[in-house]
This record gives structure tokens, sequence and C-alpha cells, in this order.
């Protein structure tokens, strides 16, 4: 399962360092907090931006310099029309925009379906509808392999999901596969779209930022702390955030050989939960 955050502030990073484009970011309003404070904060815990206090370096230095003037925040929510925005600002930003990625989405394995459809089946329809508004935008669509039945690694990215909605069994998984059926008719009506499916998310590689809520580090702190593993064979799939995010942002680059492709971006060596004590 992936932390669309998480992914979100690691492609901010990789197009700082290697573009020079600007970036509208859609940030949604919550209580007691501004979409602009939102962003900031969130940059902050993943690293992006250098922190308060303690050291920082070259490349936080590097994003710092450039976040004022190369990223424009608009206030609005994907699971309202037209983003919740005016008339003018949508229409505005339909022509502006050249590409889209898409990760917005509610994230939680409790949870029945009807709690996803808004910001995840909803929020993806009206991303299409942005999309062909005005001049045609590509949509790169971040999807996970939840929309496989148990998250199955072995599946192919030419796969057929169609007949997978009835094995899904959590309200998360089924929602971004109906998102994902909703990317694949918008491909059938000629609008230029990339699926990247994702596993589990794991720390970058230069500076290990996890999402601190992520199942598999909570996992593995217990284990380091109390010198024990999991007495059951779990394959532990992890793909480093920077490595997928980097991977995202160079196929929007290259779209002439990109768009109408899935992609199943997933760590093909696992750890084996019974290896863990050797390994910390």
């Amino acid at each position: 399962m992936i932390n669309p955050k998480e992914i979100m502030m690691a492609i901010l990073f990789v197009v700082f360092i290697l573009f020079q484009c600007i970036i509208i970011c859609l940030v949604r309003e919550v209580q007691d907090t501004t979409p602009d404070e939102r962003l900031e904060k969130s940059l902050r815990r993943f690293g992006i931006l250098p922190p308060y206090e303690g050291n920082t370096s070259e490349k936080q230095t590097l994003v710092q310099s450039k976040f004022t003037r190369r990223v424009n925040i608009i206030h609005g929510d994907v699971s309202l029309m037209k983003f919740g925005m005016t008339d003018e600002s949508y229409h505005t930003q339909s022509s502006d925009i050249d590409f889209i990625i898409h990760a917005a989405a509610y994230m939680n394995r409790d949870q029945p379906y009807p709690a996803f459809v808004f910001p995840n089946v909803t929020g993806t329809e009206h991303v299409v509808m942005f999309s062909c508004t005005g001049k045609i935008k590509p949509i790169h669509y971040i999807s996970t392999n939840s929309v496989f039945p148990d998250g199955n690694l072995d599946c192919s990215e030419d796969e057929n999901i169609e007949h997978f909605d009835k094995k899904l069994i959590d309200g998360y998984s089924k929602s971004k596969w109906v998102a994902e059926q909703l990317i694949h008719i918008a491909r059938k009506k000629a609008i230029p779209c990339v699926i990247y499916r994702l596993g589990n998310i794991a720390g970058d590689i230069d500076q290990g930022f996890w999402n601190h809520q992520n199942a598999t580090l909570v996992v593995l702190e217990a284990c380091a702390k109390y010198k024990v593993a999991p007495d059951v064979d779990w394959n532990i799939e992890m793909t480093p955030v920077d490595f997928l995010a980097d991977f995202i942002v160079r196929c929007t680059y290259t779209l002439s050989t990109t768009l109408g492709k899935t992609y199943n971006i997933i760590n093909d060596k696992p750890l084996q939960s019974r290896r863990k004590p050797n390994l910390i």
C-alpha cells in the first residue's frame, strides 16, 4: 500500500533537482492549517526542505532556494467538481498546465469501499475531466499493486485486471481498481495516460526518510529494538521512494516512449522475514 503524500514529496524533490519547470500543487485545506503550511511541513518531514533546526544538506539548500520561485500552490480538492476552484481559475490552470501527476488518494485498510469513492474514484474522474478541458494534458496516474489480489508480485504489466474486482477484499484496493479502470477508459478515448503501480515504499537511499506510519518500518524498528523477528514466511517487498520518484519524473519527459504504458515498479527481490535478524 502506498502513501500518496510520500511519493509526491519525493517527486517534487526530483523535479527540483533535475528540471526547471514550474510546479503546480493542488493542496486540500484542513482545519487549523493552510495548504501552504501543509505542503511546507510535509516537505520538511520527508527531508526535502531543510529542518527548522539541525544540519542541512546541500540538496536541501538547493531545493529551499528554488521552492518559492518554482512552486505555485492551488487550494482545492480532487473530490470536488472543478477541484473546488472558481471557473476562471479552473480554466486558467487547464490551459497553463502541460501534464498531470495524479497521486491524490485516501488510504486506509479498515474502511469500507464507500469511504474511498469520493477521494479515490470521483477524484480520478475529475482529473480525467480536467485533462481534456482546454488543451489535452497527459495523465501520469499513481496506482498500486493492491489492484492485484493480495498484491500479487507475479502479475505482469499487461495483465487484464478486469476480472480481479471480485477477488479484492478491502475498500482501498477496490477503489484503486475502479480508478484504474477510469484511466483505461480515458486511454480508449485518446487521452494520453501512463499508469505506475507501486508496491511498498521504503525510505530514500541517501537519507533514509520513511513515512513513520509505514507498517513495514514499524516492524523493522521493533525487530531492531527487541532483537526478534516474526516467525513466519513473509516476503517483505520494499522499493526506495527516490528510485520510484526518479523513474516517474523521467517518464514525464519521455512521452513518446511511455504514453499508453503500464509499469509495475515493484522490488522483485523481497526480503525474507526470517533473515531480518542477520540484516539489522
